[in-house]
């Protein structure tokens, strides 16, 4: 099992980053963070196993091709 968590911006709380809660692989991560976005979240990264990084570009261009 992986553990992948998305750290974001909320728009109703402007001043810290918010972890979500652990997600069991990337494509959970990646949807999470498509739904943050349809709620104007801003989605900094998403932090996965052994150290992996999945930028904010990333994460758009993912959002852009799975529209749901």
């Amino acid at each position: 099992m992986s553990d992948w968590v998305i750290v974001y911006r909320s728009a109703s709380r402007d001043r810290d980053d918010i972890r979500s809660p652990t997600l069991s692989s990337k494509e959970a991560a990646l949807s999470f963070a498509r739904a943050l976005m349809h709620q104007h979240c801003e989605v900094h990264r998403i932090e996965g196993p052994h150290a992996q990084v999945i930028g904010k570009e990333e994460i758009e261009y993912w959002t852009a091709a799975n529209p749901e």
